[in-house]
C-alpha cells in the first residue's frame, strides 16, 4: 500500500497557451529538471511575493515551499 501524501492535491487548473508558450515551458522544465506543475506552483509563489506588500507573508511562504522546493531559486 502506498504512503499517504502530506498535502494531497485534488484540484486541477487549466489554461490555454500558444504553441510558443508551451514550447518555452517545456524547454524550461526540461532544463531545470522540474515538472510543469512544479514550475507553475513556483510561479504562483513569486507572483504572491511580488503582489503582497505585507512582510508577514514571507515567512509563511518560505515555510510552505521549503520542504517541497529545497533548491528554489538556485537555478538547478
Amino acid at each position: 500500500m502506498k504512503a499517504m501524501k502530506k498535502k494531497p492535491r485534488y484540484h486541477v487548473v487549466s489554461l490555454r497557451i500558444s504553441d510558443e508558450e508551451r514550447e518555452a515551458i517545456d524547454a524550461f522544465a526540461q532544463r531545470t529538471s522540474r515538472s510543469i506543475s512544479q514550475l507553475m506552483r513556483e510561479a504562483m509563489v513569486l507572483i504572491t511575493l511580488k503582489m503582497d506588500s505585507d512582510n508577514n507573508v514571507l515567512p509563511r511562504l518560505r515555510r510552505e515551499v521549503s520542504h517541497e522546493y529545497t533548491d528554489f531559486g538556485s537555478g538547478q
